[in-house]
């Protein structure tokens, strides 16, 4: 299967993580992992993003767990698409 020359749409995506500190007495671990995931839907001929989305929550640390929580987002995410016509 080889790479359309003309796709009608592009998926780009960036996913990251950061440390973020939380008060000691709250939590039993001062350090809380917070992911985030964004995905944009560039139309090539209009060269522009038609519509894009963000995620976030606090990561596990566990790859199944984690896992579901992505899921999760992506799903939440995309109730939000299509974008409505102007």
């Amino acid at each position: 299967m080889g790479i359309d020359a003309n796709p009608g749409l592009i998926v780009a995506f960036r996913v990251g993580n950061k440390q973020v500190y939380v008060l000691q007495h709250i939590a039993k671990n001062p350090i809380v992992k917070q992911g985030s995931l964004v995905v944009q839907l560039p139309d090539p001929q209009l060269r522009k993003v038609v519509w894009w989305g963000v995620g976030e929550d606090t990561l596990t640390g566990n790859r199944d767990k984690d896992l579901q929580v992505i899921q999760r987002a992506i799903s939440k995410m995309f109730k939000k698409y299509p974008p409505p016509s102007t």
